[in-house]
């Protein structure tokens, strides 16, 4: 190590190291680099904002996260401000590889969460994150010389260039393969052209990055023996032009998520407005009738508690031998307060002969009887 150190200091300045400029540094020029960046950062606060539900889309926006991250330590603009608060460009280039390896667990998770059946458990994410942290720490440790002179690995040509390539070139591709392997069986499920569509390019993108971190891996292992070819001289040059239009593009394809939870949340808000109108004459119905409330209805998601609670007031008007002829939500209210106030309103059987207003079958007439029989209820309390 001590050779190769002072190889690197008698042949490379004080200044950064032009192979280190080609692996840290973007490319892109900064007009379209700050479009993008803008892109992915407006989408990833959208998404931290809204996306609260769903493993897959839950990993989804912390790959995007990471991948925001080292987006932006590669943006030589922000590397500016980081060089005057002292940090120097090696050091970033290891921040960004050690951001890419909590990157490649949210991936490893992201390919198991698409399995309906799986379930995250505590220990193996644990593990996981610790092993990523560990890796890091290594990277951080066989980084130091590279740090100190402000140079990249790739210019010792010793063990500390395989040493450093090699672990941080390897979580990315086996967490691609997983990638991979859940984008085959998902267009398997689903056998639909637009299904193949979206796995296609995934696919495309899993398997570019699979070959990128590989071929570094190999590149970083020939360099360590001193071994120069058309592989080496490529990966030193760099080949990382596509990833700020890459990530911009992953960001796009994360739009239609987005897009699902806010017809989720739109949904859940009108569940939540519904039980709300339902909640009295639904308790005062399945208190006259207990038989037809199911214990575990409070503990459903919002949509299916509202679908219960209607089921158990149509159940419960049936047992309550309920034919009103009520022609306005208002009168059917009326006619409600007087059936759950009469004593021994529930029937022993259920009755075939009984025939149920149309408004019960309708959760928007339901919704406004349920609201004037809560208005004239709350009123009657008033007035006593």
């Amino acid at each position: 190590m001590d050779v190769g150190l002072s190889l690197v200091q008698s042949s490379v300045s004080e200044s950064t190291s032009e192979i280190l400029l080609n692996q840290a540094r973007s490319t892109t020029s900064p007009g379209v680099a700050t479009v993008l960046i803008a892109l992915v950062l407006v989408v990833l606060v959208v998404r931290l904002a809204v996306v609260r539900t769903g493993r897959p889309q839950l990993m989804l926006t912390a790959l995007l996260t990471v991948m925001a991250v080292v987006v932006l330590l590669r943006d030589p603009r922000v590397q500016d401000v980081l060089s005057a608060a002292g940090i120097n460009l090696a050091s970033v280039r290891v921040l960004g590889h050690s951001v890419i390896m909590f990157g490649a667990v949210a991936t490893w998770f992201l390919a198991r969460a698409w399995r309906s059946s799986y379930v995250f458990r505590r220990p193996e994410v644990a593990v996981a994150l610790a092993g990523a942290a560990m890796l890091s720490g290594w990277l951080w440790w066989v980084s130091r010389p590279a740090r100190e002179l402000n140079v990249a690995v790739e210019d010792f040509e010793s063990w500390v260039t395989a040493g450093y390539l090699v672990p941080v070139s390897l979580p990315v591709p086996v967490a691609c393969a997983a990638i991979i392997v859940a984008l085959v069986m998902h267009g398997v499920e689903r056998r639909s052209w637009r299904t193949w569509l979206w796995v296609s390019a995934g696919l495309v993108a899993a398997g570019f990055q699979l070959v990128d971190h590989l071929s570094r891996a190999i590149s970083g292992f020939l360099l360590s023996l001193g071994r120069h070819s058309w592989l080496t001289d490529l990966r030193t040059q760099g080949v990382d032009q596509l990833f700020l239009p890459a990530v911009a593009a992953l960001a796009l394809c994360t739009i239609p998520g987005i897009v699902s939870e806010l017809r989720s949340v739109g949904h859940r808000r009108d569940a939540r407005a519904a039980a709300t109108d339902l909640e009295l004459l639904w308790r005062e119905i399945t208190a006259a009738v207990p038989g037809v409330s199911k214990p575990e209805t409070g503990t459903l998601p919002i949509e299916e508690r509202v679908a219960e609670m209607l089921i158990e007031i149509e159940d419960g008007l049936i047992r309550l031998n309920l034919s009103l002829a009520s022609t306005s939500a208002e009168e059917a209210a009326r006619d409600l307060i007087a059936l759950l106030a009469a004593p021994a309103l529930e029937s022993s059987t259920v009755p075939s002969s009984v025939r149920v207003p149309d408004w019960v079958a309708d959760q928007s007439k339901i919704r406004l009887v349920a609201r004037e029989y809560r208005a004239m209820t709350s009123a009657s309390h008033v007035s006593i």
